[in-house]
């Protein structure tokens, strides 16, 4: 191989790295940006679930109050009923 052929050889090889480390580099960065995308998503669906929750615990109180009552009620009718079987 002559000295021509050789820096043929080696400008060509040289250009073909510059082209790799251009790709690398673009997909390292959508990398990069994609995952942080993806962090800020969970974060964001985190806080307004714990936001919504914040602001419902009040009625889900409420709710909760209610089906004891329901439950308690219920529990009375059936002991109520056992007395007559008796």
């Amino acid at each position: 191989m002559n000295d021509q052929e050789l820096e043929k050889t080696l400008l060509e090889t040289l250009r073909i790295a510059k082209e790799t480390r251009e790709y690398v580099t673009r997909i390292d960065r959508r990398q990069r940006w994609s995952r942080n995308w993806t962090a800020f998503y969970w974060a964001f669906i985190v806080v307004l679930a714990l936001t919504g929750y914040y602001f419902a615990f009040p009625y889900l109180q409420v709710v909760q109050e209610t089906l004891s009552g329901f439950t308690t009620q219920a529990s009375a009718l059936v002991d109520l009923g056992n007395t007559f079987k008796k």
